[in-house]
């Protein structure tokens, strides 16, 4: 299903994940307000200079997950960064609301460490 606005991919989802996918978006977008969010892939997507997360459900277990674009270079002294198959992509599951609240510093960390990356870059 292609979503023509980021809110439709939001509402695709029945409770609890509907729950929990805009919680994560309102915790991402608090971390800083230079992010934005656009839809890219056909999933929110947060941008910075570039992209730098986006949001999305693991389709087999229906996970919640943040993964974070340039998630290979950035450093992790949380221990929450998930690489599975991915080569470059990191990622951050959440498993349900009070899961995102003990993880809601370490998610502001990666996203200031990526976008500091973003800085260096210009």
């Amino acid at each position: 299903m292609g979503f023509k606005q980021v809110s439709e991919f939001y509402e695709a989802y029945a409770e609890p994940q509907r729950s929990l996918l805009w919680m994560t978006r309102e915790v991402v977008l608090g971390c800083d307000s230079r992010l934005s969010e656009r839809l890219g892939w056909n999933l929110p997507v947060f941008y910075y200079r570039k992209y730098v997360a986006y949001l999305s459900v693991e389709k087999k277990t229906g996970d919640v997950y943040l993964g974070f674009v340039a998630g290979v270079s950035i450093s992790d002294p949380y221990g929450w960064l998930e690489s599975g198959t991915r080569k470059m992509i990191r990622v951050v599951r959440i498993a349900d609301q009070n899961d995102l609240l003990r993880k809601a510093p370490a998610i502001d960390y990666y996203l200031q460490a990526t976008m500091a990356m973003q800085d260096d870059d210009q």
